[in-house]
């Protein structure tokens, strides 16, 4: 068994077991569904080796904080700065100017190591929007930061009581929060992604092993037996990568697979046999010593590319693949190794956070400075306004009028009508609520199945609407109704419009939650956009990023029997004339003619992407039907 301090081959070897599989799965090659546990891999090895360095500096007396700290900052900060940089100047030439405001915040938000909570407000990490933000993938590196604000603190404090109490808490807290993990993926999915409750488990695992190999006397089982568990520890992580996909819960108990066999292969492997051998060649070592450079780089090449090319083939992949090495290696030989072998180095710490800090601080200034002034890129698109994606659950219009309630309930497709909802509800005496989740559908016994997963936060909504009621509500819902549906419990249902007993199951939904108020309840069914996807393939990213890149297949109009759920919208209208006091509101009115609808007409364009509506399709939508809901508002 190898000693516990000395370099080890193997362990960059694994490194690039880590690193290769996000690569190939952010890539979009299906045989690696699992890629994303490369970064637990990683997490288990940060754990491992940075408790490893802590331990032997505290047996020594030689420890320092400052001293800690500012090794990090010359491990992470210098390649991360020049990331952020060089995908900002691509970021304003490319991004339409929403898109280049997410990503100052997110720069913002990497700097201060805070970007997983930040990408945790926004979208899914499996969400196909997501894979279009360039720093994305700084998510991970927000989570071990925080970890090490904490971990060499709780090491100070325990350190005089022996390690036995050390790795009682540690064994403790890594319990914790793996039953933290396997509860929050079954209930709070992204969180449980994306913050570190539910990642801690797996780094403080990588420091158990620390102690267990710190403790470790000479060779206490037989060198044939070490090949054998490493090469079960290999065994676990090849099933991870090829058979985990979007769908698995995780991080949760499944996530024991990954991390039990690169606790194996870090404490069983050595490169002198067996899957040590192996990891210790060459062409596995040279990845791992590349791979925080090529961890970096890849996801900017990535979304860059998915925003400039439309539809990416295996040899575009492949291409991009070779350009994220080409600038891995690059930044490891010219950045990220002399940051942390010369630049500054014999500058005391103090004096090196000052320095140091000029690049994050400058940053910093920059996107704050474009954002408070609300500036957009000098790029080639036309600035179109996006749907009001971000605003919080639930919102509601801090003055109080004399008149009732309009309650805005649904999801993405409600909030994009919230503005200018919010703004009728006041000229008309009317409070506003807005109650609605990202991709949640919540109706009695049923919601939609997200990734997988099913949120609990979006399950309890409609219960939440029901026992706030009021008997001058006005309750107007509004959804893209053709998510996969799922009962609470989580078992899918289908897909509405390509499964009938799914789009039986939201009829029945629906009505039975207009069944749990009285007649006197008020509802408006807002039906499903027409969409901008049906006019071309191309309108993923909506009409300005069409005009942008190709110029050319961006059509602004197509047959109105071919929009987005456009059967299902009648199926919504029947419910309404079964009962008084629902009114159907098809959206197809504002968009669409008789035969034709329409992407944008005189210059304005409607759809923010491929199906949410811009500021000022809403603002035609309700001066299409203004009178209709003001009718409405006043019957009491």
């Amino acid at each position: 068994m190898a000693a516990a301090f000395t370099y080890r081959k193997e362990i960059d070897g694994l490194r690039a077991l880590a690193v290769l599989p996000v690569l190939f799965f952010h890539a979009g090659f299906e045989a690696f569904s699992g890629g994303f546990v490369g970064v637990d891999i990683f997490f288990v090895i940060s754990g491992y080796l940075i408790t490893s360095i802590l331990i032997s500096e505290m047996d020594a007396g030689k420890f320092s904080l400052i001293t800690f700290y500012e090794r990090r900052a010359r491990r992470i900060l210098p390649a991360l700065c020049t990331v952020i940089l060089v995908s900002g100047g691509v970021a304003y030439l490319i991004m339409l100017p929403d898109q280049w405001k997410n990503f100052l915040q997110s720069s913002i938000a990497v700097i201060f190591f805070i970007s997983n909570i930040f990408f945790w407000l926004e979208d899914d990490y499996f969400a196909a929007i997501s894979e279009e933000k360039p720093l994305l993938h700084s998510w991970s590196l927000a989570v071990e930061e925080q970890y090490y604000i904490f971990f060499p603190i709780l090491l100070i404090l325990l350190w005089r009581f022996g390690r036995n109490p050390i790795v009682y808490i540690t064994a403790f807290l890594a319990l914790i929060s793996l039953v933290s993990a396997e509860w929050g993926s079954r209930h709070y999915p992204s969180a449980n992604f994306y913050l570190l409750f539910g990642r801690a488990w797996e780094i403080l695992s990588g420091s158990l092993a620390a102690f267990y190999m710190a403790q470790l006397t000479d060779k206490k089982i037989s060198t044939q037996l070490n090949d054998i568990l490493a090469w079960i520890g290999f065994i676990l992580l090849a099933i991870s990568i090829f058979l985990f996909d979007k769908d698995t819960p995780f991080p949760s108990l499944y996530a024991l697979l990954p991390i039990g066999g690169t606790l194996l292969i870090l404490l069983f492997s050595n490169e002198k046999g067996g899957i040590g051998r192996l990891l210790a060649q060459p062409l596995f070592v040279g990845v791992g010593l590349i791979s925080y450079s090529l961890y970096l780089w890849h996801q900017p090449v990535f979304a860059f590319a998915r925003l400039l090319i439309f539809e990416i083939d295996f040899l575009v992949k492949s291409a991009l693949i070779i350009v994220s090495v080409i600038l891995a290696i690059i930044s490891y030989y010219l950045i990220e190794k002399p940051a942390r072998f010369i630049w500054l180095k014999n500058t005391r710490p103090l004096t090196f956070f000052g320095k140091a800090a000029l690049v994050p601080i400058f940053i910093i200034i920059f996107s704050a400075t474009f954002l408070f002034f609300r500036m957009g890129p000098q790029n080639l698109a036309t600035g179109q306004s996006y749907a009001a994606l971000h605003t919080p659950w639930n919102y509601a219009l801090p003055s109080t009028q004399p008149m009732g309630r309009l309650i805005l309930y649904g999801d993405s497709h409600a909030r994009q009508y919230a503005p200018v909802m919010e703004r009728f509800a006041n000229d008309n005496d009317q409070n506003f609520l807005l109650k609605a989740g990202p991709a949640c559908i919540s109706l009695p016994g049923l919601t939609n199945y997200y990734n997988g997963a099913v949120s609990a936060e979006c399950i309890d909504q409609w219960q939440s609407l029901y026992e706030d009621r009021k008997a001058n509500d006005v309750i107007m819902i509004a959804h893209r109704w053709g998510p996969i549906l799922s009962d609470v419990d989580g078992n899918a249902i289908g897909k509405i419009g390509e499964d009938p007993q799914a789009s039986d199951a939201m009829v029945k939904g629906l009505k039975d939650l207009i069944d749990k108020y009285d007649r006197e309840q008020r509802f408006i069914i807002i039906g499903n956009v027409p969409a901008a996807y049906p006019s071309s393939k191309y309108m993923k990213h909506g009409y300005a990023r069409c005009e942008q890149l190709i110029n050319g297949d961006c059509k602004l109009s197509y047959a109105r029997k071919d929009g987005e759920l456009y059967a299902f919208n009648q199926r919504l209208n029947e419910v309404s004339q079964d009962y008084s006091n629902v009114t159907f509101i098809d959206p197809y009115d504002s968009f669409c003619e008789e035969e034709t609808c329409y992407v944008g007409r005189d210059g304005d364009i409607y759809y923010s992407d491929d199906a949410h509506l811009t500021d000022v399709a809403t603002k035609v939508f309700l001066q299409q039907e203004s009178e209709k809901i003001r009718a409405i508002l006043e019957v009491k």
